[in-house]
């Protein structure tokens, strides 16, 4: 999103700031041509098991090469939710959409993708680990065992000295997608109640606390709980074939918020004409405008972290660069759609 139309950053952007910084290191060398991710830097074994369970595990970390990868890998997912920016924008432009249904899904994984890395960047996330991972896990465990494939909540914990730390791993009872929701809401609540923003009047603690009365509202799943409804429970969604568009997704779009104003009055609205159930079969357009207003919070939190981390710390530009040229190539130059 263009700079002019930011979200508000106030006592809760520092709190995330704070978070982003401690877990990035200075001045680290990521160019597309020299790429880190947290698959590579567990191929690369620069760690220690420290102490295992059958569900956890607790590695001594160098702060440096794990912040790198979670860097890394916030990178990459900054790209999928751009790709997904420019899909979305495109299909908007052409005013005529051939699938409500797959607009929807297709905000959902720009939503998704940013969670993805805002979570990275602030080192409380969730990863995915198979039985490659784990291969290269066992190598350094005494007992050999770990809680097999699947989700994993990834915790970083703060510096044990000037170099090391402990990265905590611990085998999640939710699948990937809703471990990642519950991991960014369980955040922002953390953030927000450090902040001492609770009932505060600021703009900023009324962006966060819509997000978090939505969650406690409809669980911190709910995104994926509506993008799993409408994308696989036959009848439901994709129903432009017969004539019908439940979502009204053109509708969603086209009245879309031009303001950061408007982006929390919008999803305010919208939980509100939701009611008590989010339930594409009776509140489509609400069901849509809530998920949309989502995803333009996150995409300008992720963008704007991440030039925060670029700007602080000197680090390379590469990737930003790339992407920017890349929405200038498929968006008119200027554009900060969806925010003009």
């Amino acid at each position: 999103m263009s700079p002019g139309v930011a979200f508000p950053r106030g006592v809760v952007w520092q709190e995330i700031r704070a978070a982003a910084l401690d877990t990035v290191p200075d001045k680290y060398p990521l160019t597309p041509a020299s790429m880190h991710s947290l698959s590579g830097w567990l191929k690369a074994g620069s760690f220690q098991c420290q102490s295992e369970a059958k569900y956890e595990l607790n590695l001594l970390v160098y702060s440096s090469d794990i912040g790198g990868a979670l860097l890394g890998d916030a990178e990459y997912f900054l790209n999928h939710a751009t790709e997904h920016r420019i899909a979305s924008f495109s299909a908007v432009e052409k005013g005529r959409l051939p699938s409500d249904t797959w607009l929807l899904v297709t905000y959902y994984y720009w939503a998704y993708f940013s969670a993805l890395a805002i979570t990275r960047m602030t080192g409380k996330s969730t990863w995915f680990l198979d039985g490659n991972h784990l291969n290269l896990l066992r190598g350094t465990l005494s007992g050999g065992g770990t809680g097999g494939a699947g989700t994993y909540v990834l915790d970083l914990e703060p510096p044990q000295n000037s170099t090391q730390r402990v990265l905590r791993l611990k085998r999640s009872k939710d699948r990937l997608h809703e471990a990642v929701w519950d991991r960014l809401f369980r955040s922002l609540d953390i953030w927000v109640t450090a902040a001492n923003a609770r009932g505060a009047r600021t703009l900023e603690a009324r962006m966060y606390e819509a997000l978090l009365r939505t969650s406690a509202r409809h669980g911190r799943d709910w995104p994926s709980a509506l993008r799993n409804v409408v994308n696989y429970r036959p009848g439901m969604a994709y129903d432009a074939v017969a004539g019908s568009r439940r979502l009204r997704m053109m509708s969603a779009t086209s009245s879309s918020p031009s303001s950061r104003i408007d982006v929390v009055s919008a999803h305010e609205s919208a939980l509100q004409e939701v009611g008590s159930k989010i339930d594409p079969s009776t509140n489509g357009l609400a069901c849509a405008r809530l998920l949309i207003s989502l995803c333009y919070v996150l995409d300008d939190l992720a963008t704007t972290l991440h030039d925060e981390l670029l700007d602080r710390l000197t680090l390379a530009r590469s990737w930003s660069k790339l992407r920017k040229s890349y929405v200038a190539e498929y968006m008119p130059i200027g554009s900060g759609w969806p925010l003009d």
